[in-house]
């Protein structure tokens, strides 16, 4: 970006339509927040988990861009969050499911948590690749994926839904052990040899 104008180049490769547009949208941030030029990897815009930095602040433009938080909570008012409202939230704002679950919860007053593993099924052990979570949840970067979890035994192309698990089964606070139930859900994501895991906590009291 340079004297007021630029370009934006995206690979001519087949990817999900959603991950393109918010490729689009993270380079807008970075030539509206940045002002200067700046040319990003595959890894920088793999890097939806990015914590600080530009990298970061460009997610977050292009999050709010694609999915304004308003229209985010209209449309989470009246429901819980779960996999079938991230897939919708996804379908209608023409963005992926990483990028729909990252948004939602934002806005969400839900304990949840949002992991990404990988090497599911594999014998050398299934890991969390990254996680976005509430300060409630344990589950750690480079953490080995519970054998009890859904995500470890998901091989499959279809969604596993709700699936309620031992409280501890992902290592949650021990303030939660009496009270709450975990659910987990589960969207294998082939292409990335990955998985999208939402988990989510509630007080059936």
């Amino acid at each position: 970006y340079l004297g007021g104008s630029g370009v934006i180049l995206v690979s001519d490769r087949p990817t999900n339509v959603g991950r393109e547009r918010f490729s689009i949208a993270h380079e807008i941030g970075h030539a509206w927040l940045h002002q200067n030029s700046l040319q990003c990897s595959e890894s920088d815009l793999q890097g939806v988990h990015n914590d600080y930095g530009r990298e970061a602040e460009a997610n977050a433009f292009a999050s709010e861009l694609l999915m304004p938080t308003a229209l985010l909570r209209s449309l989470h008012a009246k429901r819980d969050l779960d996999m079938n409202l991230i897939l919708e939230t996804a379908k209608s704002f023409e963005v992926s499911a990483t990028a729909a679950a990252l948004g939602l919860l934002r806005v969400t007053a839900t304990p949840c948590a949002v992991i990404v593993c990988s090497n599911l099924g594999r014998a050398e052990g299934s890991k969390v690749n990254w996680v976005r979570r509430q300060t409630d949840f344990w589950p750690f970067v480079g953490a080995i994926v519970p054998a009890e979890s859904a995500a470890h035994r998901n091989e499959s192309s279809g969604v596993t839904r709700e699936t309620e698990l031992d409280i501890d089964t992902w290592c949650l606070r021990p303030m939660y052990a009496t009270r709450h139930v975990l659910f987990e859900e589960v969207l294998p994501m082939p292409a990335l040899g990955a998985a999208l895991v939402l988990l989510t906590l509630y007080d059936p009291s």
